[in-house]
């Protein structure tokens, strides 16, 4: 496998785990935000159903204070007094109860705290006018606040209509009681800062979703809060929590930080073991078809080029001749020197024999000092000793190791396809023949096969 294919796969395969280690850290992002929303959820349901319970309690205890009126609308203020003091004693978040016949306030209980909203007209006071005229025109009770009360400080107002009659086609006026905006927060949770969560409300005078936002941050309602509907009578709120450090919180920035480099490092790991794999795998084919001493092929490939040329040779009709090279004396090379200048006496006798032959042509080393060469689409057997001679002659050549003479001889057999053969095995053992005969002749020779 060449090197930039290598290199290219190596590459798609770190992409290919980067990307999947990232797809894992989205999945646990994914899941650390589905594990905190529900987290999130839970605690703010908790004070949704406070707030519901807080506000739906406090009006429906003005529910026998508008009997009373309405069966008796010619009220005693003793009777008033009575009443009042039973609903204000039920709950510790009402700040006082109004009656506003035509309205106007004509009675507020308790009286001293709040005598400045006596004589207060409703439909005179800018801020508190179209939530009055909302229940005129509805006809039922509703939540309106939180208000700034003109005996001071804020609360949410439920207003309750009163009729003369059961078709509502009389008006008399409203009674009204008056909600302490900072006991519902506080009652309710909306203040705990040990809670973990950041609450906003919208729905000003419980206008729902389509009202302004009156409590907590309103940029909370830009960052895909939890939503959930506080239900207060026919009237709503809207109740947006988010996680106190936001969706992502320092441990799970930690994790997540964590899972990234841990899956970095899997994937570069992996990478590379791959690529160790596919080098060694390079490694084993190259070292299955070639020698790892000399760089030829061996056996295993000169079988598979030589028999591929023969078929060639067969259909092109062309001549194609085996050399099998033999070296002179190499044994007393080893013997003399060692088999480490032995070694580099056949790498560099190899390369002498590579240079001598054409491109076309395939040299094999086919074992310890034999070497074989195919030369292919020759044109005669003078072509053939011309290429013998030049190997003979090049290899002859003192070699020069170091400053180390060595002087070598080779002998080679030649046969030819077809006259001496028609298969590899055969031209190969009709060389090797001719080797020999050329070594009994004086060596340093080629020799043709001679039957």
């Amino acid at each position: 496998m060449k090197r930039r294919y290598i290199i290219a796969i190596t590459i798609l395969f770190l992409s290919a785990l980067v990307l999947l280690s990232e797809y894992y850290v989205r999945l646990v992002i994914k899941e650390n935000r589905a594990v905190l929303r529900v987290l999130t959820a839970e605690k703010a349901n908790i004070v949704r159903v406070k707030l519901e319970s807080i506000i739906n309690t406090n009006l429906n205890l003005t529910y026998g204070l508008i009997a009373s009126i309405a069966v008796n609308q010619d009220f005693k203020k003793s009777e008033m007094d009575r009443l009042a003091e039973f609903v204000l004693q039920e709950s510790n978040s009402i700040r006082n109860i109004a009656l506003a016949p035509g309205n106007v306030i004509t009675y507020v209980s308790p009286y001293e705290e709040n005598k400045k909203a006596i004589g207060l007209s409703y439909l005179e006071n800018e801020e508190q006018r179209d939530s009055v005229l909302k229940v005129m025109e509805l006809k039922r009770k509703t939540l309106a606040g939180p208000v700034s009360l003109v005996q001071g400080g804020t609360g949410f107002i439920g207003r309750i209509p009163i009729y003369r009659d059961t078709e509502k086609t009389e008006y008399w006026g409203l009674a009204s009681i008056v909600i302490n905006a900072d006991c519902v927060y506080e009652n309710s949770g909306l203040k705990d800062n040990a809670s973990g969560i950041e609450i906003a409300l919208s729905g000003r005078d419980g206008s729902g979703e389509c009202g302004d936002v009156f409590f907590g941050k309103e940029e909370i309602f830009n960052n895909d809060p939890v939503i959930l509907t506080v239900q207060l009578g026919d009237d709503s709120w809207v109740l947006g929590a988010v996680p106190a450090g936001g969706w992502s919180d320092p441990e799970s920035e930690r994790k997540i930080l964590f899972a990234r480099i841990g899956g970095i490092t899997i994937a570069m790991f992996l990478t590379l073991s791959f690529l160790i794999l596919l080098l060694s795998n390079r490694t084993m084919q190259y070292y299955a078809l070639y020698d790892p001493l000399t760089g030829l092929a061996n056996r295993r490939l000169f079988r598979i080029v030589s028999q591929q040329l023969l078929n060639l040779s067969y259909r092109k009709n062309r001549i194609l001749g085996i050399l099998f090279l033999d070296l002179d004396d190499f044994k007393k090379v080893n013997d003399t020197y060692g088999h480490k200048t032995g070694d580099k006496v056949l790498i560099e006798t190899s390369t002498r024999i590579k240079d001598s032959l054409r491109k076309s042509d395939i040299v094999c080393r086919h074992g310890g000092d034999e070497f074989v060469v195919i030369l292919h689409d020759v044109d005669s057997r003078d072509n053939i000793e011309k290429i013998a001679d030049k190997i003979i002659n090049s290899i002859s050549q003192p070699l020069n190791l170091q400053g180390l003479l060595i002087s070598l001889g080779v002998s080679i057999g030649i046969s030819i396809y077809p006259e001496d053969g028609t298969s590899i095995s055969d031209l190969l053992k009709k060389a090797d023949s001719a080797m020999y005969c050329a070594k009994q002749r004086g060596k340093m020779l080629f020799h043709f096969y001679e039957e």
